[in-house]
């Protein structure tokens, strides 16, 4: 909550719709307030889904009642498993992935990654390590090396795999490729419209970002009948087109 107040305030002083209000902020200082603003708003929900991959995995480990010395292992994996699904600090990644568009592969993380650790922890609690005269949570901390490094790296393996079967770069472009297979030949007509509409909602419930999910239906689909409509018109003739971009944000997405 502390971080979405933060993203919340810092985007409506940035955007605030007063004429001599953003004059100042952009002008003042070289910009330096507009600067701040969009500063703490891309570190607040600019990273959203990586602050949600640790606190829900975080959350995930108290109600399964992982151990103290342990608490933050989960989160740390899950964390290192939502970069490996984007493809973090790789050429292909999309900066857009670390925000509200990817809360979904956060979540998946989130679960999958304290899952396996705590499974992983449970199998190998018969061979911890110990360094003679050293901290006990210095043991502890060495002890959750080995399980968060076979984690990873098992799983970075399965995504190159799948990536490589695919021909994807991460998990969020093998997702949208996906609905564009469902989609593939429906045209503009009724069929796909309540398709869209339903996995946009459907999407939505389990914390996909359904516009940008369905960004690339929508501009291939919809955004062509609304310009052919356009161009119709402007030409003299009745538009032909129902089922456009336009009618399905004036009448169907309008509130949300």
């Amino acid at each position: 909550i502390p971080i979405i107040m933060v993203g919340c305030f810092a985007l409506i002083l940035e955007s605030l719709p007063i004429t001599p209000y953003q004059n100042f902020i952009h002008n003042s200082g070289h910009g330096m307030l507009y600067v701040i603003f969009n500063a703490l708003y891309n570190v607040t929900f600019g990273a959203l889904s990586l602050y949600m991959s640790f606190t829900i995995a975080y959350c995930y480990s108290k109600e399964n009642n992982t151990p103290d010395h342990n608490i933050f292992g989960p989160p740390i994996v899950s964390m290192g498993m939502f970069l490996i699904m984007i493809g973090f600090l790789s050429d292909t990644m999309i900066p857009a992935s670390l925000g509200s568009s990817s809360v979904f592969l956060a979540m998946l993380s989130a679960v999958l990654g304290t899952t396996a650790y705590n499974a992983m922890e449970e199998s190998l609690k018969k061979h911890h390590i110990f360094s003679d005269g050293a901290d006990i949570r210095f043991n502890q901390a060495v002890c959750a090396i080995v399980p968060s490094l076979i984690i990873l790296l098992v799983f970075a393996f399965v995504k190159y795999i799948i990536c490589q079967i695919f021909h994807v770069s991460d998990f969020w472009v093998l997702i949208v490729r996906f609905f564009g297979w469902m989609f593939s030949g429906m045209g503009d007509g009724l069929g796909s419209a309540l398709l869209f509409v339903f996995l946009e909602g459907f999407l939505w419930f389990f914390g996909i970002h359904g516009s940008n999910a369905l960004g690339t239906i929508n501009g291939n689909i919809f955004v062509p009948a609304t310009d052919a409509n356009v161009a119709a018109y402007a030409a003299g003739e009745s538009p032909t087109h129902i089922f456009t971009k336009t009618m399905l944000d004036a009448y169907t997405m309008n509130g949300g």
